[in-house]
């Protein structure tokens, strides 16, 4: 059935409203079996659900972006023909304890200015992902990265983010929330990016602390440490060695001569 009336949104509903839960989103009017952009900023992985009707479209999401936003509808020709503020609340910001063999960093993440970064870095932690692994790139006094391998020199982590997330990619890491990207890096500042195999370009999940300056790399801030950067500069400054491309599959320099392991990653708050 095609509608000839202009189409109108009289409200939009969702049936919880709840920081890294599901929700279902329904929005109500007239004439909604038209071409429609819906846009709705806390969500991740917006999906129509159901049959497209008249007076009613249904979408499911995650909501990963705490405070306020504007829902917003558009027409065909790109017209705003709604618009409503919500907000998602959020009790605590998500804090991170990471103990390693050469002590305990504290992280406090960002999910306002990266809310998928944190939401896939949050689920990474509740999956254990990265304990085990090691920090196996250092430079002294500039930045550590950890993750992507586990101490006997094996990449790991090899679970691609979702392609919804994906917006670009510059010095082999993708930028997952663009609004964040293009900033300048403090020393205060945790960044993570995607490594790749040079021998088949799949992407391992690692992320850096950076302890120096680096403006010039687009790549999305996502949180910083509370507590602990000691331990990060400490693990910057040990020894390291290079190993050839045959044993793990691509050249890594400035690995620790004595492995530095991630022993848990758990919520604090």
């Amino acid at each position: 059935r095609i509608s000839y009336g202009s189409p109108k949104i009289s409200d939009v509903v969702f049936d919880k409203i709840a920081y890294r839960e599901k929700a279902t989103v329904t929005f109500e009017g007239k004439y909604l079996d038209q071409k429609l952009t819906f846009d709705v900023p806390a969500c991740s992985g917006l999906k129509e659900i159901g049959t497209v009707s008249l007076t009613k479209r249904v979408f499911e999401c995650k909501l990963v972006r705490p405070g306020s936003s504007t829902v917003t509808v558009n027409n065909s020709v790109g017209t705003k023909i709604y618009q409503k503020e919500i907000v998602v609340p959020l009790a605590q910001t998500p804090m991170i304890q990471m103990v390693t063999t050469m002590g305990t960093v504290l992280i406090e993440l960002d999910p306002v200015n990266a809310p998928n970064y944190v939401d896939e870095f949050l689920n990474d932690i509740e999956s254990k992902l990265f304990e085990r692994k090691f920090f196996y790139s250092v430079s002294k006094d500039w930045s550590v990265v950890a993750g992507g391998m586990n101490p006997s020199l094996k990449m790991e982590n090899v679970n691609e983010y979702p392609n919804n997330l994906l917006t670009g990619s510059i010095y082999f890491s993708y930028v997952l929330d663009s609004s964040n990207a293009i900033v300048s890096r403090s020393r205060r500042a945790l960044k993570r990016g995607d490594l790749w195999r040079l021998n088949d370009h799949t992407p391992i999940k690692d992320f850096r602390f950076q302890l120096g300056d680096s403006s010039y790399i687009c790549e999305t801030i996502f949180g910083r440490v509370i507590s602990g950067l000691d331990v990060i500069d400490n693990i910057s400054r040990v020894p390291v060695m290079n190993i050839d491309k045959e044993y793990v599959g691509r050249v890594v320099t400035d690995l620790p001569v004595k492995p530095v392991v991630i022993l848990s990653m758990t919520r604090a708050q």
